[in-house]
C-alpha cells in the first residue's frame, strides 16, 4: 500500500469547500464514495454529523440529558479519539467504515456531553445573570 501523504499536505485551497468550512483535512483516500460520487469530508467527519444528527434527535424525543447520559456522551467519544490517536502515532491504519463508525458513535457523544454541560450550567449561569 502507497503511503499517504500527510495531511497538512492538504491545504485549504486543494480541499473541497465543504471539508474546509467543517474543518475537515479532506484527503481523497479518507472521503467513501457513494455510486462513484467521492464525499467532499472524511468517513469520521461525515461520521460525527451523522452522530450530531442523531444526539439532537435524541435531544427532541427525549428531553435533555441526565447525568448518566452525559457521562455516556463522553464514554462515546473515546472510540473516535483512541482510532485517531492510534493512527497518528503508530503504523496502524484505520479503514473508512471503521473512521465512519467512531466517528458517529463520537458526534453523538459530543452532542451527548454538550447537551448535557449545558442543560446543568444554563440554571447556574441564568442565577449569575440575575444577581443570584
Amino acid at each position: 500500500m502507497p503511503e499517504r501523504p500527510p495531511i497538512v499536505a492538504f491545504p485549504p485551497r486543494l480541499r473541497p469547500r465543504a471539508a474546509v468550512v467543517l474543518g475537515c483535512h479532506g484527503n481523497p483516500d479518507r472521503c467513501p464514495t457513494l455510486a462513484g460520487r467521492r464525499a467532499p469530508i472524511c468517513a469520521r467527519c461525515l461520521g460525527f454529523l451523522v452522530g450530531n444528527v442523531a444526539g439532537l434527535a435524541s435531544f427532541l424525543l427525549l428531553g435533555l440529558p441526565t447525568l448518566g447520559w452525559t457521562l455516556a456522551g463522553a464514554a462515546l467519544l473515546v472510540p473516535a479519539l483512541a482510532d485517531a490517536l492510534l493512527q497518528a502515532t503508530t503504523r496502524y491504519r484505520s479503514t473508512n467504515p471503521r473512521r465512519l463508525a467512531t466517528g458517529a458513535l463520537g458526534g453523538a457523544g459530543q452532542l451527548l456531553l454538550l447537551g448535557g454541560l449545558l442543560a446543568h450550567a444554563a440554571p447556574r449561569v441564568a442565577m449569575l445573570i440575575a444577581g443570584g
